[in-house]
């Protein structure tokens, strides 16, 4: 049991972002299963493996926003968990904490791996 903000006992809503290759995996299905059940609305963003293998800043930047602007717009608060998605490469879990950083201070950011 994931600990909720200002003691609430569900979240408002949970975003779950992972690189391409893991979009389709059964444990990301699972979890949309999961957040269907208890009426929490759940969306899935992806992160291009282009983009990370590329270590071109201005394209990490612009991904990072561009997902940061997607939560935004998918009514993401900080009573939201983000659940980060990690694969093979370990450098891109760095983009957990980009992504939560940036626009939802406070928010619970989970991050796991399922390779």
């Amino acid at each position: 049991n994931i600990f909720c903000s200002s003691g609430r006992t569900t979240f408002s809503s949970v975003h779950i972002i992972a690189p391409e290759s893991m979009a389709e995996s059964p444990a990301i299905t699972n979890m949309i299963a999961r957040g269907n059940e208890t009426h929490v609305h759940t969306h899935t963003y992806t992160i291009s493996e282009d983009v990370i293998a590329s270590s071109e800043p201005m394209r990490e930047y612009t991904q990072i926003f561009e997902i940061a602007s997607a939560l935004i717009e998918n009514r993401a608060d900080r009573a939201s968990l983000l659940v980060f998605v990690g694969s093979e490469n370990v450098a891109a879990d760095a983009y957990a904490v980009f992504i939560g950083m940036l626009p939802f201070r406070g928010a619970k950011i989970y991050i796991t791996t399922f390779f």
